[in-house]
């Protein structure tokens, strides 16, 4: 009886040990599967954040030199547009130089054949100078940035066309008329009013090239304004999101 009780608690004993150690491992892996869980999530947050963390960085820097660069084109739009304007101002300085040259050659009942060859050369220069200055308001019109700005360039635009125009009729009064010898006193009239228009609208093509200066530093002026209050909300926003990853990548 007492072999047989003794091998009885025997097994009692090794049947409560295997249970503990199948408990205790049992715990211990559900441990690890959890543990294992959450790290995977935890460290792909990390990541995120980092991710986060460096564009905000980036976005900030490249928004703060976007703001520098609009601040200096603000400040600096005199200067900007006094070199936009400088070709037409030039074309048109030479344009009424030529039409006060051309209209000193001009006589209404005619001209004699040893001036048409002065007077033609002379023409021609009116009608190249003419063209260039109306080129040049075409290429600050048509200018990348200045395009997008609304500006007032219609009215200074329709002046310089209208030079251009009156230059190339002169140049076809000069082609209709002259036979070798002389220009008929209707055709030389013709030129000389031509020139007399020319010359009495040289005032409004004077102030239309003031209004579209001012205009557009007005609105490079504005619109560098309008784009600093832009990059601010950009930086405000980079900030934010470095903000947001930095916290991701601590784990909080």
């Amino acid at each position: 009886m007492a072999d047989e009780s003794g091998e009885d608690l025997s097994k009692l004993m090794e049947e409560l040990e295997l249970d503990g150690v199948d408990g205790a491992l049992g715990d211990a892996s559900e441990e690890s599967v959890v543990g294992a869980e959450s790290a995977g999530p935890g460290g792909r947050e990390r990541v995120i954040g980092l991710i986060a963390l460096l564009l905000g960085i980036i976005g900030s820097l490249i928004t703060i030199v976007f703001a520098a660069v609009v601040i200096r084109f603000g400040f600096t739009a005199s200067d900007t547009v006094d070199r936009a304007m400088e070709p037409i101002e030039v074309s048109f300085d030479r344009l009424e130089d030529r039409i006060d040259q051309t209209d000193d050659l001009v006589d209404r009942d005619g001209i004699v054949p040893d001036r048409i060859d002065e007077l033609q050369a002379r023409v021609d220069g009116l009608v190249d100078v003419s063209t260039a200055a109306h080129q040049g308001f075409e290429a600050v019109q048509d200018h990348p940035v200045y395009s997008l700005l609304p500006a007032e360039f219609s009215s200074l635009g329709e002046r310089l066309g209208a030079f251009e125009e009156s230059s190339l009729e002169i140049d076809r009064l000069l082609d209709d008329a002259e036979n070798g010898d002389t220009i008929t006193a209707a055709a030389a009239t013709g030129v000389a009013d031509q020139l007399d228009s020319m010359q009495g609208r040289v005032s409004e093509v004077r102030e239309a090239i003031t209004s579209a200066a001012s205009s557009l530093r007005r609105w490079i002026r504005l619109g560098s304004f309008l784009g600093f209050l832009g990059a601010l909300w950009g930086l405000w926003g980079q900030v934010s999101l470095a903000k947001r990853g930095w916290r991701g990548f601590r784990g909080r």
